[in-house]
């Protein structure tokens, strides 16, 4: 069943929500990957590319030769064509198409794309081979040109350290302490830090991208899924909620042209230290090292994340970014989101199908993520490693169904007028073997120990 909302939107019920007196396992049975109103979820996308039955292996890309397998064991490839892409930084520069696929079932079999190194831009920083292969007739319940599979194969890696750049800039810069906080500024622009040592304004020009009363800080936490409720995460890893920061030292200089500030943290509840280091140049740009120090020895849980967030003004609400897309996707759902440019708006982030409000909207192995108003103003981030993000109209404290009333639903949130920006170096799996105790596998956990997270964070003019 389903229930609208006054601003339209649709919550769907689950047990618990027509009365108060019968036997119910709330919303256990709200699971599967088609939503109640026949909508797939993020995951019927990844389950759709791990079931297909054709896949594509590279034998020598540089002159365009791959090789198919069929994994059919009954039918061969002639009802399909094959589609390719050549995808240079995220943009397609050549395209082609195989009509007949003579690949008999359980078969492997070569074949010439008909690109070769030539058509590679000598300045690419990553290249990019899409595959897909389409019906080339109608079928029962399938249009023509219906994808049956599709794949992704790298032919150059994008280099983030490469990348992880800040602008040379001669620009001086200009560091003003007060009791309550400090100042670092330049030409028309300013980046300031609150008693806590944390970022509280950056603006450039007539631009602030930082909402009132917003700070740039660690984030450890999630909204928890269905699947960490189910195994309880959000009891095992509570001391990471909200953990306690100790300010202790808060250092600042100019050196080399540029503004150094260093704050400090003492984090007694998870025995962990904590220093991030801000280098600020000349154009504004704040390149941020966030490490972390655990206690070897120490009986501390897991955590949902390691990374920043912060609020930026609900006009910043368009987002660019280079990476997995275009659905939602995590390190342990990620093969079906492939790497592109994508342009989206903040408030197609969330996925509203979900019953309950959750974790959602994060994208990952990013390589920048570009966070934008209207007019292409607005903040660019990128790190030293591919990284995730997600930026919603929700804060993580709502989605969070775990806190308040037991009866809780997508349909409930509303925007807050602010971007709620969330960015990680890593973030723990979302699982799946089951919803009622299974964890992430082993390689899709984040372990208490050391972590550093470099970032920079740009304006965009």
């Amino acid at each position: 069943m389903v229930r609208y909302e006054a601003d339209g939107k649709v919550s769907f019920l689950y047990g618990g929500d027509y009365n108060n007196y019968d036997a119910t396992d709330n919303s256990f049975n709200c699971n599967g990957i088609i939503a109640a109103d026949r909508t797939p979820h993020a995951h019927a996308y990844e389950l759709r590319r791990q079931y297909q039955s054709i896949w594509t292996k590279a034998i020598d890309l540089k002159a365009g030769k791959v090789e198919i397998y069929n994994e059919n064991f009954f039918t061969d490839l002639s009802p399909y064509a094959l589609e390719w892409e050549l995808v240079q930084d995220g943009v397609a520069t050549l395209a082609g198409r195989i009509e007949s696929l003579a690949v008999a079932p359980q078969q492997h079999k070569q074949f010439s794309l008909g690109f070769s190194e030539a058509d590679f831009c000598p300045e690419a920083k990553e290249i990019l081979l899409n595959v897909s292969y389409r019906l080339k007739k109608k079928q029962p319940l399938l249009a023509i040109g219906h994808t049956i599979a599709e794949e992704q194969l790298s032919i150059k890696e994008y280099d983030t350290k490469a990348a992880f750049v800040m602008k040379q800039s001669s620009r001086p810069v200009k560091i003003t302490r007060f009791e309550k906080a400090t100042n670092v500024e330049g030409y028309d622009w300013i980046v300031a830090f609150d008693r806590q040592g944390f970022i509280n304004k950056m603006q450039y020009g007539n631009i602030s991208v930082m909402a009132e009363g917003s700070t740039l800080r660690p984030n450890f936490w999630r909204a928890p899924t269905e699947n960490d409720n189910g195994a309880r995460l959000h009891e095992h890893f509570a001391v990471w909620r909200n953990p306690t920061m100790y300010l202790k030292n808060f250092e600042t200089k100019i050196e080399n042209g540029v503004a150094i500030v260093v704050a400090s943290y003492d984090m007694p509840s998870v025995e962990a230290k904590m220093r991030i280091t801000y280098t600020i140049n000349g154009e504004g740009e704040v390149k941020v090292e966030q490490a972390m120090t655990t206690t070897e020895g120490a009986k501390v849980s897991n955590i949902f994340r390691y990374g920043m967030r912060m609020e930026l003004p609900a006009r910043f609400n368009q987002l660019l970014y280079y990476g997995r897309g275009e659905v939602e996707n995590y390190c342990d759902r990620k093969s079906c989101a492939d790497i592109g440019l994508y342009e989206q708006s903040v408030a197609e982030q969330y996925h509203e199908q979900l019953a309950r409000p959750q974790e959602s909207g994060t994208r990952s192995d990013l390589r920048y993520y570009n966070i934008l108003d209207t007019s292409g103003a607005g903040l660019k981030i990128k790190a030293a490693t591919p990284f995730s993000a997600s930026a919603l109209p929700y804060s993580q404290e709502r989605m969070d169904y775990t806190v308040g009333a037991a009866q809780r639903h997508s349909g409930d949130l509303k925007p807050d007028g602010k971007t709620h920006l969330c960015f990680d170096l890593v973030q723990q799996g979302v699982a799946g073997i089951d919803s009622w105790g299974a964890w992430p596998l082993e390689q899709y956990r984040i372990t208490y120990k050391d972590y550093t997270f470099n970032f920079i964070l740009s304006p965009v003019r």
